[in-house]
């Protein structure tokens, strides 16, 4: 059985494995870029970079067990801003509830990852497989 006729837990489960060493990933590559003195935009840049291409790898080949076409990379990327945008709504609207700062980045981080895995799995992905 390959990756994209998966359940949707196992999917889910892979989705954050590569999550998890896709931030280790971009956040390393930040740090290390600016301990050798790149600027620290252009490290911050280049670290999402790095970060969003392992995760349309990984996800594409490992989550969904799909190939990385072109197209398929624009709706990732289409996700992902979708995503970021709830992120920051929900964020807004928890510090607006009151919330401390840092609580307020819980909510917006799990829909953030709930919407983009839904996402992926259903409109970049689900030619492949998804149920």
């Amino acid at each position: 059985m390959n990756a994209g006729s998966d359940g949707i837990v196992a999917q889910a489960l892979r989705f954050g494995t590569v999550g998890v060493a896709n931030t280790l990933i971009g956040s390393g590559t930040i740090l290390v870029l600016t301990w050798w003195g790149m600027n620290p935009y252009a490290a911050n840049v280049t670290g999402y970079g790095v970060g969003t291409v392992f995760s349309f790898y990984a996800n594409s080949r490992w989550t969904f067990g799909a190939s990385m076409a072109g197209a398929r990379l624009v709706k990732f990327l289409g996700v992902l801003a979708v995503s970021y945008g709830i992120n920051v709504a929900v964020l807004s609207a928890a510090l607006r509830m009151g919330w401390s700062e840092l609580a307020s980045q819980l909510p917006a981080m799990v829909c953030f990852t709930v919407i983009n895995f839904l996402g992926q799995r259903y409109f970049t992905f689900r030619e492949v497989g998804s149920r």
